[in-house]
């Protein structure tokens, strides 16, 4: 029994062999491959290839030695591309190929927006600019922030992303956390350093007068707990002034206090 055994392991890992040699391909052959398909041997067609999903067509092209940093100015680079559509094979296949993102400013902006942190861990491995901007001038952090994106602005503070990375309508990811009204955002940057003073935006004013403006008492109090001057004026403007303005006179007459103290 025990002899028997030992024959039909031997033969199944003889059979497994067999077709792992029968499945690998030259260079050559993968090149003929794609010929065959009448696939162009360039940057539009690795680029289609990953436009249109198929990453089957992509696996040929690295196969046959295709450079995947390879781009026309008119093109997105491959790694781009894969990213922008969220195909995370791809994105391995051209990492693994040798793909750098060193180069590609802004790229990790769309992964960080849909809180791809798979995504953006396989892009910062590759050399991604952690601080880079987008045409829009906004860092992969501001991306994140200024969605909401607590799972995305975690790995990039963890990776090293400054707190204060700009959105892409110039503000900080801080004051998008007031805005959105999200706790636990605003203690993530908090506690990375950011900047509880910064001032900025649009109309021009600090974390803590638009948390008094927008009546949030709880994030006041945090804000205050931080280091946030409550006496500080803005263009005329105090976190008391800002609270009385929208009918929040509680929290104006406690800023008044605390300006005072």
């Amino acid at each position: 029994m025990h002899h028997g055994f030992t024959r039909a392991l031997a033969a199944f890992l003889f059979l497994a062999f067999a077709v792992a040699c029968a499945n690998e391909m030259t260079a050559e052959q993968a090149r003929s491959k794609i010929d065959a398909l009448g696939v162009p041997f360039d940057e539009e067609g690795i680029v289609g290839a990953i436009g249109s999903g198929d990453n089957e067509l992509l696996r040929l092209f690295l196969l046959a030695g295709f450079d995947p940093d390879r781009r026309q100015e008119s093109t997105p680079a491959p790694l781009e591309l894969a990213a922008a559509r969220a195909n995370l094979p791809a994105l391995r296949m051209l990492i693994e190929a040798g793909a750098s993102a060193a180069e590609l400013p802004g790229i990790l902006n769309v992964p960080a927006a849909r809180d791809d942190v798979t995504a953006l861990e396989l892009l910062l491995d590759a050399g991604a600019d952690i601080e880079s901007e987008d045409h829009l001038r906004q860092t992969a952090l501001g991306a994140a922030a200024s969605r909401g994106r607590t799972l995305a602005t975690q790995l990039l503070l963890e990776r090293g992303a400054s707190p204060d990375g700009r959105t892409g309508r110039g503000e900080r990811p801080l004051l998008i956390a007031i805005k959105i009204d999200s706790r636990e955002l605003l203690e993530m940057l908090v506690d990375a350093g950011a900047n509880v003073e910064w001032v900025g935006g649009a109309p021009i004013a600090s974390p803590l007068i638009v948390a008094a403006g927008r009546g949030q008492a709880e994030t006041v109090d945090y804000l205050l707990a931080q280091g946030a001057d409550p006496a500080r004026a803005i263009g005329g403007m105090t976190a008391a002034r800002a609270a009385r303005r929208s009918g929040h006179e509680g929290l104006a007459e406690r800023l008044e206090q605390a300006a005072a103290n």
